[in-house]
């Protein structure tokens, strides 16, 4: 359904009024985890009724319920925003591996789309980037430029579609024991988690990958599993130079050592070479 909407998203569609661009769209670009499970949804479509958190341009909002016991959500960025960096126009993670940006780009090389500090250089930009996507053309798009055989991507992507992301906010009033709702209360009644990085993360930092507590979270995550990993091959190679004999394979005197013996006193060696040295020695 997402790639559905991201195919819908790229084509160069008319309305009934020919109209084209943000007044076209018909359907945002969205991810598996934020359109939820139901088959069914029902969307309410604004035209124009907001600014993009990016360009601050006009754009279409979209409002829809993932699922009966998810909150509502809408699409916070344009469309030509979110093309530009392959992104959801609502969580903002990239939409083939479900990663923030600044994980994403950190393994792959990034796209060259720049913070603007004035409306004209956003809309120049913005109107470049849509005449080329309906043409066809946009080669800095971030989708095309990545390293899709990067290791580290496949790796960290996430597969699996997580709903919890949709849940409702926790209750400010619960958690100071003020709610007197219950049940209907739309909110949670949870405990409030300590992450005050997270309430002080802003959709341009998300967007353009820049002082995201989730991603820096990931990738001291992956150093650390890293320098794991590696101490890990060094004391495995350590174990076994201190249990290597070269007394047990060392050949007799006057006698040429086999391709095996020489595999494992020069393992950076190349084998072919080493089985014709043998065999030379031999005859």
């Amino acid at each position: 359904m997402a790639s559905q909407g991201a195919q819908v998203g790229t084509r160069k569609a008319y309305n009934s009024k020919g109209q084209t661009g943000e007044a076209s769209v018909q359907f945002p670009i969205l991810c598996e985890t934020c359109l939820g499970p139901n088959e069914y949804l029902r969307m309410i479509r604004c035209e124009h009724s907001k600014e993009c958190n990016v360009c601050a341009r006009p754009m279409t909002v979209f409002r829809w319920k993932p699922g009966r016991d998810s909150r509502y959500k809408n699409s916070i960025i344009c469309q030509t925003c979110a093309k530009v960096k392959n992104v959801c126009q609502c969580c903002l993670y990239d939409l083939e591996y479900g990663l923030p940006v600044a994980v994403r780009d950190n393994y792959s090389k990034p796209d060259d789309f720049q913070k603007h500090s004035s409306d004209v250089q956003r809309n120049y930009f913005a109107a470049r980037n849509e005449e080329a996507m309906s043409e066809g053309l946009a080669p800095h798009l971030a989708g095309d430029s990545r390293d899709r055989t990067n290791e580290d991507l496949k790796r960290l992507a996430r597969k699996t579609v997580n709903y919890s992301r949709n849940r409702p906010q926790v209750c400010s009033f619960y958690t100071r024991g003020e709610c007197n709702r219950g049940k209907e209360c739309p909110y949670r009644h949870e405990d409030q988690p300590d992450n005050a990085d997270m309430a002080k993360q802003k959709i341009k930092d998300r967007y353009f990958g820049t002082h995201d507590p989730v991603a820096s979270k990931m990738l001291n995550q992956e150093k650390i599993r890293k320098e794991e990993l590696a101490k890990e091959k060094e004391a495995a190679a350590r174990a076994q130079a201190q249990q290597f004999d070269p007394s047990k394979i060392a050949p007799p005197p006057g006698v040429a050592p086999s391709s095996e013996a020489l595999s494992v006193l020069y393992p950076s060696m190349d084998k072919n070479w080493m089985g014709e040295r043998a065999s030379a020695n031999e005859t």
